[in-house]
């Protein structure tokens, strides 16, 4: 498309905004007493207005939507010597997908030697031994310096063994020996990223810096399980996950599952088994040092936050006094006793069953009165009134608990050496291999633009596709996909300092 053809598309989107203000004009000088009103130029300056307002800036305008389609059915140039791309057919399931969050998301166009998808591989590999996978540390040369920005290090997000990519991926274009390591920005700017062509002997690499610079990253925080990131280690920190993948072929017109359909089906293991949490099923009691402390964690959080939004003024009524106090009093015999198991984990001492078991009795002592409101007296005051004590578990939000549960028991099942406990594996890997199914990456074909359209053109190469994902714990905005592409000529060039990041929309 020319410039004069896409300017010439643009002036419908211009003009309507510029006649919506010159409505809200009319519509002024409509109500003023020097001049007569003209109902027709209301109608007109209202309706006008009216479209201006949801015409620009926004996307998901009628016209900006005919603008964008009208650009994607314009002929395009191919290079000479270059072979013009098949194009493959939307089937009519994968275009309803575009409106809204449809159970499938859109295959994007086909380019020579088609696309790929990647699967989290259940039940994992030996980690070592992975060559391809998403999320965890990205394996680099001695001497390769992290990416990073003044703010900060990038985060890591894949790395995928390019020898294992069909030939004809990407029209032969691009390397096909080592790796490709993928790092975006971890917030902001989507736009920014970095990948990095690695081969030769490569070694894990761990972040820079203090850790607490990975749990700030809101794409990690965004999970089930984010807040608890912020968690210091000594009080049961969640790991980064490591998910190996397994590269499979997509066939021309294959659909690719959106997570968010996984959550439709109420009666689905993805919605039933999170209502299942009960300390009275061997599945959900803590196993280990780490899963017992974050059984505390979230206690002490729920009795802090349900503190700090009451608040604490000298006016207060005493029942709301008394019960802050004895909140406040719980918050710290339960403090005191996260930090005892944690030197005791330091100490190399074995968790048993009986340290559960001694745990669960002291929290059942521990009993906290709440102060409910009454009415209101004469003068209209609140008026409260203890209630009897009840158990400090009565105030676990079991929703929070499983998240936590659920995190931690997926990194224990990721690790070479499985310490995760049989009964707690046999209730979760249903609801893992369900979550793969739906969270399914992908590399190849060309930028669909019905879904990326902020400085993604046309003929750019899609070099990797990743979408929500809780089982590697990245959570995209608004449930989105993320993708890294490039042009042609840089993809021919060996240029992936040029690749750039979209989100979908």
């Amino acid at each position: 498309m020319t410039n004069l053809q896409s300017s010439l598309l643009k002036a419908p989107l211009i003009l309507i905004a510029a006649t919506g203000v010159l409505g809200g004009i009319f519509l002024m000088r409509s109500g003023s007493k020097a001049q007569p009103v003209d109902i027709d130029m209301v109608l007109l300056g209202g309706v006008a207005m009216v479209l201006g307002i949801f015409c620009f800036p926004s996307r998901r305008h009628i016209l900006y939507r005919l603008w964008r389609a009208a650009q994607a059915n314009q002929p395009r140039a191919v290079p000479r010597g270059m072979a013009e791309p098949a194009e493959t057919s939307v089937p009519p399931k994968a275009t309803q997908a575009r409106q809204g969050q449809s159970a499938y998301r859109p295959p994007t166009p086909q380019l020579e030697g088609g696309r790929v998808r990647l699967d989290m591989i259940l039940p994992p590999p030996e980690l070592d031994r992975a060559t391809s996978w998403i999320g965890g540390l990205p394996k680099l040369p001695r001497g390769t310096e992290w990416p990073s920005t003044p703010d900060g290090p990038m985060l890591f997000v894949a790395q995928i063994a390019v020898a294992d990519l069909p030939p004809e991926i990407w029209g032969g274009m691009g390397p096909r020996t080592g790796s490709l390591v993928f790092f975006v920005l971890p917030d902001g700017d989507h736009r920014s990223v970095k990948v990095l062509p690695v081969e030769g002997l490569l070694e894990e690499r761990a972040y820079p810096g203090a850790l607490e610079v990975i749990r700030a990253y809101p794409i990690l925080r965004r999970g089930l399980a984010g807040e608890l990131l912020a968690v210091p280690p000594d009080e049961g920190a969640l790991p980064l996950m490591k998910w190996p993948v397994r590269i499979t072929p997509m066939g021309p017109e294959e659909d690719l599952p959106h997570p968010s359909a996984k959550y439709r089906d109420r009666n689905g293991i993805a919605v039933t088994h999170r209502q299942k949490v009960s300390l009275s099923d061997p599945a959900f009691v803590p196993y280990d040092w780490d899963s017992l402390i974050q059984f505390l964690t979230v206690l002490i959080q729920s009795l802090n936050a349900s503190i700090h939004k009451e608040g604490t003024k000298a006016s207060d009524p005493e029942p709301v006094k008394t019960s802050q106090a004895q909140r406040k009093a719980a918050v710290a015999v339960l403090g005191e006793m996260r930090k005892t198991l944690a030197r005791r984990k330091r100490s190399g001492e074995a968790f048993s069953p009986q340290v559960w078991q001694v745990t669960r009795a002291q929290v059942d002592l521990l009993h906290v009165a709440w102060a409910r409101k009454q009415g209101q007296s004469e003068e209209g005051a609140a008026l409260y009134a203890l209630e009897d004590p009840q158990p400090v578990l009565a105030a676990m939000p079991w929703q929070r608990y499983y998240a936590a549960f659920e995190y931690l028991a997926r990194a224990r099942y990721l690790e070479p050496q499985s310490r995760l406990p049989d009964v707690v594996r046999a209730s979760f890997e249903p609801v893992w291999r369900n979550d793969a199914a739906f969270e399914v990456a992908m590399m190849g074909g060309r930028a669909d633009l019905a879904a990326y359209t902020a400085g993604v053109g046309q003929n750019m190469i899609c070099l990797l596709e990743l979408p929500f994902s809780e089982l590697v714990g990245m959570v995209w905005h608004d449930l989105s996909s993320f993708a890294v592409f490039i042009d042609r000529q840089s993809l021919a060039e060996g240029r992936f300092d040029r690749a750039i990041g979209a989100l979908a929309e």
